[in-house]
């Protein structure tokens, strides 16, 4: 799209909100100085009509791997944010590196970056952030952060709202929560002015807007299921602002329960990324189920990703290709057999479930009430 002066919304493609395409734009342009070829037409896979499906045109080797060197970098910046949080808030160091290094090392997110090459790792690094800069105390940094994070992908929208309650109970200031909120507002808007300024502001929310009213499907289901969600988000920051708590373990087992069921009804693999770093920084054994869960998911994940992401390897004739060819013979008939959905739809009960359990259990409970104290 840019290569042909087209913006981010010019031409078909690009169907996100601008955050993810300002980010493709630079590694797009940094391929362009250096003289990188993106992309390469692969005929094998063209097939015998005359319309040419999206998976003629593969990537090539150099463009892949440039932007998921990114999203390599994102992955360990997510690392060194929770291991910050965990240290803010009382964690031992031990702890803080335990949950560094899982999400490091845990499937699920180097499959995304590594194999389907999504970038939720973007969306919850600056949602990360935003916590991070609002447990310090800089509300301004916080809903800067909250922006760019809220315009990448949608889902930090929950702890966004939490946080407004939170960011009064940290001082019971008002104007310092109209800063959190000000600057939330002031970011969305410098983000999005190109497409308004250019009348593509549809094309930016055509994510939301072509996806509503497809019956039973899992994304349908959870834009019912938002405005009540919603509503809730708003009432659990109220009574966090009355009571004044500032626990942190009961605003991270709030925002989880709140965006796990968003995904009990079955979406995309990378949504459930998000429940990892949230399952985390709980910081329970509990949460140990929801990481179960999530690890089950990731395995069904990366072995379904595998059926495809071998093509660009396979179109290089790089080393080993007719083998992992061969491979995915073998496996098509064996992962078209698996519950892919039942795996989300557990991580999605977990996240939900386990959260609440660890509110109301009266020793959780108890905990709680010395953590705010």
């Amino acid at each position: 799209n840019f290569f042909m002066g087209e913006g981010l919304y010019g031409l078909p493609g690009h169907y996100y909100t601008p955050v993810w395409g300002y980010i493709m734009a630079i590694l797009t342009a940094i391929a362009g100085f250096t003289g990188m070829p993106i992309s390469q037409y692969v005929p094998d896979f063209s097939g015998s009509t005359a319309a040419l499906p999206w998976y003629t045109t593969l990537p090539t080797m150099e463009y892949a791997l440039l932007i998921k060197t990114f999203l390599f970098i994102v992955d360990l910046l997510v690392a060194w944010t929770l291991f910050q949080i965990v240290r803010h808030v009382g964690g031992s160091d031990r702890m803080a590196t335990v949950v560094f290094g899982v999400w490091f090392l845990f499937p699920l997110s180097f499959e995304m970056s590594a194999m389907r090459l999504m970038f939720e790792n973007v969306e919850i690094l600056f949602m990360l952030l935003s916590l991070l800069m609002m447990l310090k105390g800089r509300s301004e940094l916080a809903g800067v952060m909250m922006g760019i994070s809220l315009l990448t992908k949608p889902y930090g929208i929950f702890l966004g709202i939490l946080l407004i309650g939170y960011a009064y109970a940290q001082t019971g200031s008002i104007r310092y929560v109209t800063k959190y909120i000000v600057w939330t507002a002031i970011t969305g808007l410098i983000l999005m002015a190109p497409a308004i300024v250019s009348g593509h502001l549809d094309e930016a929310f055509l994510w939301l807007t072509v996806r509503a009213g497809h019956g039973g499907e899992g994304y349908s289901i959870t834009l019912y299921l938002m405005p009540l969600l919603l509503m809730l988000s708003a009432a659990f920051a109220l009574l966090i602002a009355y009571h004044r708590h500032t626990g942190f373990r009961l605003l991270m087992c709030l925002t989880t329960i709140l965006l796990g069921a968003t995904l009990v009804p079955v979406g995309n693999v990378q949504y459930y990324l998000l429940l990892v770093p949230l399952a985390l920084l709980i910081m329970s054994r509990t949460s140990g189920v929801m990481l179960l869960f999530l690890v089950i998911l990731s395995v069904y994940a990366g072995l379904s990703f595998f059926l495809w992401s071998v093509q660009l390897y396979a179109a290089e004739g790089l080393w080993g290709w007719e083998t992992l060819v061969d491979f995915g013979e073998w496996l098509y008939p064996i992962e078209s057999n698996f519950n892919y959905d039942l795996s989300k739809t557990l991580s999605g009960y977990a996240a939900v479930i386990v959260p609440a359990a660890l509110l109301l259990y009266p020793e959780a409970k108890r905990r709680l009430s010395h953590e705010a104290q």
